[in-house]
């Protein structure tokens, strides 16, 4: 199985792109299914169900720096645990 770096060495078609504070709910979408994605993964993880991550998202988005984070596509793809 190929991790992402990999593929992303390999094929060099990626997108960095900085998080977008005037799109936070789309955002905290994307957070909340890559969280989904790893569930199973990662022993012991729960995702967030979406009262938690609304939460999570209001108490955060007053003092988040988007040049904190930033969102790797691969192939137009949103990430995906490998």
């Amino acid at each position: 199985m190929n991790s992402l770096a990999d593929r992303i060495a390999k094929k060099r078609v990626s997108i960095v792109r900085p998080a977008r504070r005037e799109d936070a709910d789309s955002e905290f979408d994307l957070i909340r299914e890559i969280l989904q994605c790893l569930h199973g993964l990662v022993l012991g993880l729960r995702p967030p169900d979406d009262n938690e991550m609304r939460d999570i998202q209001k108490n955060v988005m007053p003092f988040v720096d988007p040049d904190l984070f930033s969102f790797i596509y691969h192939d137009s793809e949103p990430p995906r645990p490998a």
